[in-house]
C-alpha cells in the first residue's frame, strides 16, 4: 500500500513552503508536485482523495474535506483490504478446483 499527496501549488511555490505546511499539520506522507496533473484529471476540489485497489483500479473517491476524514480513510482501507483478501481467496479456490 502506498499513500502520498499531490500538491496543487503553483510551480513557482518553493518546496520549503510545502514542507513547512506538511510539518505544521503533522502530515508524514510523501508529496508529489502535480498541479498540471491534477488539472488534467479534473481535480477541482481540495482535498480530493483516491483509493486504488491492488490492481490499480479506482476503488473509492472522496471529494472535499469531511471532519471524519481519518475515520473514513480507515474504514475504506479496511474494506479494500477485505476485497483484496476475498479476491485472493477466490483465485486460490479456482486454482485448487482446476487442479482436481
Amino acid at each position: 500500500m502506498a499513500i502520498f499527496a499531490i500538491s496543487m501549488d503553483a510551480p513557482s511555490t518553493p518546496n520549503q513552503a510545502i514542507e513547512r505546511f506538511m510539518n505544521e499539520h503533522e502530515y508524514t506522507v510523501p508529496v508529489l508536485r502535480g498541479e498540471d496533473y491534477a488539472h488534467a484529471v479534473g481535480v477541482n476540489e481540495i482535498p480530493t482523495t483516491w483509493f486504488f485497489d491492488a490492481k490499480g483500479g479506482l476503488a473509492f473517491r472522496e471529494l472535499d474535506y469531511t471532519p471524519r476524514l481519518i475515520q473514513e480513510f480507515n474504514w475504506r482501507l479496511e474494506a479494500m483490504e477485505g476485497k483484496d483478501r476475498l479476491q485472493v481467496g477466490r483465485q486460490k479456490a479456482a486454482s485448487q478446483a482446476g487442479n482436481r
